[in-house]
């Protein structure tokens, strides 16, 4: 009798260690399957809102709000500086310049005040750089005080005075001054290689960063002739009518096969 529940004994125990093993082993599988889905979506929703983010802004550069733009109104957007590009840290980037689309109406406007409605969301800084216009006419300037004078009405003072008239009804948002840019994170990956990210900077604020993983971002430039250039070989910015963008990302997780989404936009201007 001792010898056969020892007997058992051991079997149960190998049987016990079997199933810890398969357990483990099922877990750890579950574990990476789990692990790789979830840097897959992640990639995706990088992809998609980068793909998002950049959109957005090319197909609005120049936008300065009813009139068409021309060099008349204002040096700050131009047809030669509402997209611009150039070369950092060994990628591409890509400036805009617009009059951001989330404008509010003017309901009265003299040469030193306006009344918006529903109130412009305006940061608290010293001086906010804006844009008004109506299909007449258009320009910047500064406001360097604000203030909610009803719960859907608000005051903008206008430091020295508006050099045009405008209808009620003008729009009025802020100037923006976008740049997307690729820059060496201080992170890296667990197999020691660099993160790349795709930052994005607003005038002379510091970047920030949009999505991580960044392998490559090449940026070429259509022409009114429908010839493709680099930024480095375009002379005469107004002459761009598209944007063309190929921008490859990967998972910072480290997979035996590694993740990969590219991102390929062809994008024409609109103003």
């Amino acid at each position: 009798m001792k010898g056969s529940t020892l007997v058992e004994l051991l079997i149960s125990m190998i049987i016990g260690i079997l199933i810890i093993f398969c357990i483990t082993k099922l877990y750890a599988e579950w574990h990476d399957d789990f692990r790789l889905l979830q840097a897959k979506n992640k990639l995706h929703e990088n992809a998609r809102m980068v793909s998002s983010l950049l959109t957005q802004h090319i197909l609005s550069a120049g936008y300065i709000g009813c009139p068409r733009l021309t060099e008349k109104f204002s040096s700050f957007i131009t047809p030669d500086n509402k997209i611009m590009g150039g070369q950092k840290n060994g990628f591409d980037f890509i400036s805009i310049r617009r009059m951001n689309p989330a404008t509010v109406l003017s309901e009265t406007v003299k040469n030193n005040f306006l009344m918006v409605s529903p109130p412009l969301l305006l940061s608290r800084v010293k001086e906010n750089h804006l844009w008004i216009s109506d299909c007449k006419s258009a320009e910047d300037f500064i406001s360097n005080h604000f203030s909610n004078q009803k719960e859907n009405q608000q005051k903008i003072d206008v430091k020295g005075e508006l050099k045009n008239a405008y209808e009620n009804y003008a729009e009025v948002g802020e100037f923006e001054m976008n740049s997307f840019y690729v820059e060496k994170s201080n992170r890296v990956r667990r197999d020691g290689s660099a993160i790349f990210s795709l930052f994005m900077q607003s005038g002379s604020a510091r970047g920030e960063e949009i999505a991580e993983g960044v392998e490559s971002f090449d940026i070429r430039y259509r022409l009114n002739n429908s010839e493709e250039k680099s930024a480095q070989e375009i002379i005469d910015w107004s002459s761009v009518s598209a944007v063309v963008i190929s921008l490859e990302l990967s998972s910072v997780e480290v997979f035996k096969n590694p993740l990969k989404e590219k991102i390929e936009l062809d994008l024409s201007l609109k103003n």
